[in-house]
């Protein structure tokens, strides 16, 4: 039992540390996130049937550009039907300047029965 209270002052200790975190380093939350925003990586979106203002509302954590000679990773999404009738989505990440080399390629299927909105949310969360 006697551990049991500096146990809690540990917890109670690391929780003000992480929670006051932007104050104890002077800086403000939007500072930090200008920070980050100004590192994220440069993304060219490009898809022709693709609802490209919901992926670029839902996906916030890239900066997003037009041109691809400008982006850090081109993506690349190409669409088929599936011999059920659904479709298969394919998803081709291209790095380039510092990504140079790290490339991906990722597949949603969606069903038939799917509605616009299941198949936006799915194309998203892969």
């Amino acid at each position: 039992m006697q551990n049991r209270p500096a146990f809690l002052v540990t917890i109670s200790f690391v929780t003000a540390v992480f929670c006051f975190q932007p104050q104890l380093n002077g800086q403000s939350k939007s500072d930090s996130l200008d920070v980050l925003q100004s590192k994220a990586p440069k993304v060219f979106i490009d898809c022709e049937s693709c609802d490209q203002a919901y992926i670029k509302t839902e996906i916030t954590f890239v900066n997003y550009v037009r041109d691809p000679k400008e982006a850090d990773v081109h993506f690349l999404m190409t669409s088929q039907r599936t011999g059920s009738g659904g479709t298969e989505y394919t998803f081709t990440l291209i790095g380039q300047h510092s990504f140079a080399g790290m490339n991906d390629t990722l597949v949603y299927v969606s069903k038939e029965s799917d509605t616009q909105d299941i198949r936006r949310s799915g194309i998203v969360r892969v």
